[in-house]
């Protein structure tokens, strides 16, 4: 007979990366983590919670090089079980220093380097574990970056059911803080910033938030070739069998804060895009009803004597309601989106 265990908690541990004193790196990182996973349940008990550990990464005066795709990963998931185990995202502390970082493609021309990850809740037979993305805080001082696509990521997901009456999960979106000055950054795949809080699919959907970004740009001057994306959107879990899940958008931010001195600006040539959207989720049951979708805030704000140029700038806080077969759509209800300029010193120009 199955013997009846719940499954163990799991605690994450420490990862360490210290480049320091003209170091080099040159490599592909790619099993770097400090998540773990909960243990499975057996004979119809719950599976164990999972809470993430310590990620800390510090370049100084050093030149750190990748090649083709790269994660330091702060991703975990709860245990199977009847009901899954929650996860609760790890903490990530990432700081560049009069350095230069390298994000190279590799021979299938993949260049990217992800700060991060995404969180899932376990699914269960009963119910599924909650999930929350991690806590991300960056800085990038003084410092050169080429190349892909670098991402800091703190997603949350629900995941799919293992059986189809039953209920997902919550999942909500991390914490990222980036402090960004006096850097020169040509990126053909953007400086990515992404917290969604994704609902998955259950039997009755589940919610979903986002979580919260903020990006301050400050003092001396910043130039990004390329895109730079804020995405703080929360999606609501479909259902099979009931009404769909609630999104509700967290909150995304872009602080400049550079004294107009000297010609000093901060300057985006592609696009700023911030996202924190709410989107309900969709339902196939009879007579059940979408979600609602419930925006959140979205900013791009310029301080006191700042000059800022962007290629171009979209601020996305809409709520749009989940979709039903034969029920009611969900209701949509928009955000807060908008810039504020602090004074008439400041400028604000879309080249």
């Amino acid at each position: 007979d199955l013997i009846t265990m719940t499954g163990g908690d799991a605690v994450g541990g420490n990862v360490r990366i210290d480049l320091s004193n003209a170091a080099t790196f040159d490599g592909r990182i790619s099993g770097a983590q400090s998540g773990p996973s909960g243990g499975n349940g057996s004979g119809g008990a719950d599976g164990g919670d999972a809470t993430g550990g310590l990620t800390n990464i510090t370049i100084d005066s050093s030149t750190f090089t990748v090649t083709g795709s790269n994660s330091l990963r702060a991703g975990l998931g709860g245990g199977l079980g009847a009901t899954g185990g929650d996860a609760n995202g790890s903490v990530v502390n990432f700081n560049a220093n009069n350095s230069v970082i390298n994000i190279l493609e590799d021979a299938a021309g993949v260049a990217e380097l992800t700060i991060g990850s995404t969180t899932f809740g376990a699914p269960g037979t009963v119910a599924a574990g909650d999930a929350v993305g991690a806590t991300l805080n960056a800085s990038l001082i003084n410092t050169t970056i080429n190349g892909g696509a670098l991402t800091f990521q703190a997603d949350a997901l629900a995941r799919d059911q293992l059986s189809p009456t039953t209920q997902s999960g919550s999942a909500t979106g991390g914490i990222i803080n980036l402090s960004i000055q006096n850097i020169a950054a040509t990126l053909d795949g953007g400086l990515n910033l992404n917290a969604v809080g994704d609902g998955g699919v259950s039997g009755a959907g589940s919610a979903g938030t986002g979580g919260d970004i903020f990006v301050n740009i400050i003092a001396n001057s910043m130039t990004l070739t390329g895109d730079l994306t804020l995405d703080a959107s929360g999606i609501g879990g479909d259902s099979l069998i009931g009404d769909g899940g609630i999104g509700t958008g967290g909150s995304a931010e872009v602080l400049t804060s550079i004294p107009n001195v000297g010609g000093f600006v901060a300057r985006v040539t592609g696009a700023v895009n911030v996202t924190a959207q709410g989107t309900g989720g969709a339902t196939s049951a009879a007579s059940a009803n979408g979600g609602a979708g419930i925006g959140g805030e979205a900013f791009a704000d310029v301080e006191t004597g700042t000059n800022v140029i962007f290629g171009s700038v979209r601020l996305d806080a809409a709520g749009q309601g989940g979709s039903s077969e034969t029920g009611d759509g969900g209701i949509g209800v928009g955000g807060d989106a908008g810039s504020e300029l602090a004074d008439p010193n400041s400028v604000f120009q879309i080249e």
